[in-house]
């Protein structure tokens, strides 16, 4: 995956740490696929993003053409850097994506995408 630049592993929390470069497109479906495909699982996968040149129309934004679905918050005030984690299947555990399956559902009924789109919470 050409867009990852490093990837820092904590064993003892079995956590890791992936690193990735700016000038290429990130994946996260990507990413997790390759995380399961190693035989590994995946609990949680979060990142941070700087919102001061992200318009956002609703609960929605666009980075490098992949839509972000913020659930969970009405109408949400993002300004400087924020944290967020993904709430998509295999992006997070079962069991956490059992209690969000049923909001992505809603949204994606209201929202019919053609273009790939992420699920987030703030």
């Amino acid at each position: 995956m050409d867009f990852v630049e490093a990837v820092k592993m904590d064993l003892n929390t079995n956590e890791a740490i992936v690193f990735f470069h700016k000038k290429y497109k990130t994946d996260f479906k990507k990413v997790s696929k390759k995380i399961y495909d190693s035989g590994f699982s995946v609990r949680e996968i979060s990142t941070s993003l700087n919102f001061d040149t992200i318009s956002i129309e609703g609960n929605a934004f666009q980075v490098n053409g992949d839509k972000f679905y913020i659930l969970g918050e009405e109408r949400p005030n993002l300004t400087g850097e924020r944290s967020f984690r993904f709430l998509d299947k295999n992006l997070i555990s079962k069991k956490e994506y059992s209690r969000w399956s049923y909001f992505i559902k809603e949204n994606d009924k209201v929202h019919s995408e053609k273009q790939k789109a992420y699920h987030i919470s703030l």
